[in-house]
């Protein structure tokens, strides 16, 4: 993934920021939508960052495993969890493929713009399918083919996907389509301070 010391030096003010909190209420609201949740579903969410996305589906379900790789994004979410005396979403520090996550364990996995600061996303893809058990489903939202202004040239990160090219790819892989649409617009200052909208989709695949 991208260096995580980027993402330390800004965990601080994560939560202060409009356009990520309205991209992670909407990405839970696509999933609430779309997925049937229970006090029973065992979820990961993957990049999990300050844990915004996972505070919105937390009660509904029986745990998270929080991962990302990011120990400043962690400890912010740390403090939230010890705050509001949550105790059902567990930390992991590290990547997907840290021997912490066990094969066949989770009935939901997502990812919030995430996946483009992956450098292998095949790999990766598989290794979601791994985790999951049968029947269980995996959400991605992440951005749309972009020019590179939506992070500047500080980070390398994929450019964006082409939602049926990754479609084909999470097939490949395994899984089964079941929802695909464009979850959104974001609009984003470039580096001279003109707004831009950066389209993002949300996928569902399910593990047969």
């Amino acid at each position: 993934m991208t260096n995580h010391n980027a993402f330390d030096s800004m965990a601080k003010d994560w939560d202060n920021n409009p356009r990520i909190i309205k991209m992670a209420c909407n990405f839970a609201d696509h999933i609430k939508q779309y997925v049937p949740l229970s006090r029973q579903t065992r979820a990961l969410d993957f990049g999990c960052g300050t844990g915004q996305v996972s505070m919105h589906l937390h009660p509904m379900v029986n745990s998270v495993a929080m991962v990302d790789t990011s120990e400043g994004m962690l400890e912010v979410l740390r403090q939230k969890l010890a705050n509001n005396a949550i105790d059902n979403m567990n930390i992991h520090c590290g990547d997907l493929f840290q021997n912490t996550l066990a094969e066949n364990s989770f009935d939901l996995a997502y990812t919030l713009m995430a996946l483009h600061h992956v450098k292998q996303v095949l790999p990766a893809l598989e290794r979601f399918y791994q985790l999951l058990k049968p029947g269980g489903y995996l959400c991605i939202g992440d951005l749309e083919p972009e020019d590179g202004s939506f992070h500047g040239e500080e980070m390398d990160v994929h450019l964006g996907f082409n939602p049926t090219v990754l479609q084909k790819q999470l097939e490949d892989s395994g899984f089964a389509m079941r929802q695909a649409c464009r979850m959104m617009v974001v609009e984003k200052p470039d580096k001279n301070g003109i707004d831009k909208a950066y389209p993002l989709f949300f996928l569902l695949v399910q593990k047969p």
